[in-house]
């Protein structure tokens, strides 16, 4: 499976400050699930799901279910589906321990994956984290776990985007722009692809709108990124006031693969001794020494490796050690 997590705020109300919650999700590999005929001949899983959520403070949430896939007509047809779950759960700005374990009845393996977050307590005007996007349209749908603004929101589950992805499509909320002095309008925002976090856009890959203040802001958008070579980059949203100055700013890490990209001259201003680009090769790593690490021993291999990076390999260390991803850290090692 590749479980991923996000955390957005239930916005603010009277003296109550805004207040944060984590979106769970996780997609499953069909090909790795054990289907049955019912006793109508339709194919389906059953796969026993077990969430649990501590913060420093006590336990937030303790969940046990068993998660039905959709019948099937036959075992090729289920081994094809999508397997996908959310959950969301209130939490408390601290420390946050993440536990997701998924089995099947009859059979030994167990997936489990483990996460600590973070979670930054609400300012007078900030972003939540950005999310990536495998799904966004406008819908009529009223009952559906994916349901946002009026669209069917469906996250990916990896901040990998490899050859086939010629869109990146990205969510996050602003909160408290409101309440914005009348000094500081108009407010400006700026979406931006870089090498390094907060740094000059590659590629020429920028938005830039002006915000008409609100409560809390959605924002939805996408870069076509045909044009960004293989590498490591950031996906940056910044709010400026009318004289320059940062309100507030989100960031995330992100890895593309793209062997074939289309050419275009970048003006950004990098610094010429160091190389733009990192050539990345992609082949199955099942068969290596690091296929046998866990994600807990992948992090604390990567944390090992500082003492002898090079100042290109630090900022993709310090974004495994902030939010550590198994299938990045396993190539990043190897």
């Amino acid at each position: 499976a590749l479980p991923a997590h996000t955390v957005f705020y239930i916005p603010a109300t009277g003296n109550t400050a805004a207040r944060p919650y984590i979106e769970l999700y996780w997609q499953i590999d069909p090909g790795t699930v054990q289907f049955a005929p019912d006793d109508k001949g339709l194919w389906r899983g059953k796969i026993k799901t077990v969430i649990e959520i501590l913060h420093d403070t006590g336990l937030v949430a303790s969940e046990k279910y068993y998660l039905q896939t959709t019948p099937a007509s036959s075992l090729p047809a289920a081994q094809l589906q999508n397997i996908m779950d959310l959950h969301r759960y209130s939490v408390a700005p601290g420390k946050l321990h993440i536990k997701l374990s998924l089995s099947q009845d009859g059979y030994d393996k167990v997936f489990e994956y483990k996460d600590s977050v973070e979670i930054p307590a609400p300012g007078k005007i900030f972003y939540s984290q950005l999310q990536l996007l495998d799904t966004s349209y406008k819908t009529d749908l009223q009952d559906n776990m994916f349901l946002k603004n009026g669209n069917l929101q469906i996250p990916a589950c990896i901040n990998f985007l490899d050859d086939h992805s010629a869109l990146m499509h990205y969510y996050t909320e602003l909160h408290g722009t409101d309440k914005t002095p009348a000094s500081d309008l108009p407010l400006v925002q700026f979406v931006t692809v870089s090498k390094k976090e907060y740094d000059y856009p590659m590629m020429k890959l920028t938005q830039l709108d002006t915000i008409k203040p609100g409560k809390i802001l959605p924002v939805l958008g996408q870069f076509k990124i045909d044009v960004l070579p293989s590498g490591n980059y950031y996906l940056n949203v910044v709010l400026k006031n009318n004289k320059g100055g940062d309100m507030a700013k989100s960031s995330m890490f992100f890895q593309r693969s793209n062997t074939k990209p289309v050419a275009i001259k970048d003006t950004g201003k990098a610094d010429s001794t160091q190389p733009l680009f990192e050539k990345v090769s992609l082949f199955d790593l099942s068969t290596t020494f690091v296929a046998k690490y866990s994600v807990a021993q992948l992090k604390a291999i990567v944390k090992m490796l500082k003492p002898v990076a090079s100042e290109t390999e630090l900022p993709s260390i310090e974004a495994f050690l902030k939010r550590p991803d198994e299938t990045y850290m396993r190539y990043f090692v190897y």
